[in-house]
């Protein structure tokens, strides 16, 4: 997905903020230790992949997490202060950061 500097600023900045969001909302037993490796922002800033690696993790905590996204997005939307809401899919990373680490070296 090609995302305008917008989208890529708004993905750095839910990146950044998201790891704190999870960890207040569900426990490392739920999601073991748990890394945000990339964010995808749609043009108009209404929808998120969100792709995630997990040590320790149970075998469904993708499930988990997309599950719990409701109260994620609340506690996002409030250290961000979104307007609109937020649709947050998560995803197990299968290569995806080192696909974008490598997109942006070859730009």
């Amino acid at each position: 997905m090609k995302q305008s500097p917008r989208s890529k600023k708004f993905a750095t900045t839910i990146r950044q903020q998201l790891p704190q969001c999870i960890s207040a909302v569900l426990t490392p037993n739920q999601v073991g230790l748990l890394t945000v490796t990339a964010v995808e922002v749609s043009g108009d800033l209404r929808h998120a992949a969100v792709y995630v690696t997990s040590l320790k993790a149970p075998k469904r905590y993708i499930s988990t997490l997309n599950k719990s996204m409701g109260r994620i997005r609340e506690m996002l939307q409030r250290k961000v202060k979104l307007v609109r809401s937020l649709d947050i899919i998560f995803y197990e990373d299968g290569g995806k950061a080192h696909g974008m680490w490598a997109e942006e070296i070859m730009q």
